[in-house]
């Protein structure tokens, strides 16, 4: 059976963080998972407007996709998170719209995870601060450094 492949994003127009990963059940577990890590990092649209920068994740996102030959995209349900503003739903929309397309460009699905449940499964409190989820994602991976939380959270997700 071929392992599949995930590409997790914390979806955001100013730092995205992502993790590609390989699931295989024939694996050992390592670090709490089952499968192999691929690649992880952020990825930074830009400076100019949201339609801007949406299109630029849009793409990189797309770049990932095809690099790692990956079986489905895996976002943030937003529609969870509590928003101060409506500039800050527009981004939220443009970001999870640009993680759509790239899942329709590539022609494969588009899962959505609820951030309490990650942080839950993750860090045992599905309210877990930021310092909780990169610790988590040290365990779970094994990895000693990380770019910042948005990387945590997609390693968390993967």
């Amino acid at each position: 059976m071929k392992p599949k492949r995930s590409l997790v994003v914390d979806q955001s127009l100013a730092m995205a963080g992502f993790a590609v990963g390989e699931h295989d059940p024939d694996l050992p577990v390592s670090y709490g998972v089952r499968g192999r890590l691929l690649s992880r990092g952020v990825l930074e649209p830009g400076k100019g407007d949201a339609v801007e920068r949406s299109a630029i994740l849009r793409t990189d996102l797309i770049e990932l996709g095809r690099k790692y030959a990956v079986d489905e995209l895996v976002a943030e349900d937003t529609r969870y998170i509590a928003q101060k503003s409506a500039n800050t739903n527009h981004s939220m929309a443009l970001a999870l719209a640009a993680v759509q397309g790239a899942a329709r460009a590539l022609g494969v699905p588009t899962y959505y995870q609820n951030p309490s449940s990650i942080k839950a499964d993750a860090a045992g409190d599905g309210k877990a601060d930021k310092d909780a989820m990169k610790a988590a994602a040290r365990t779970l991976w094994g990895v000693a450094n990380l770019a910042d939380d948005n990387e945590a959270d997609a390693l968390c997700g993967l």
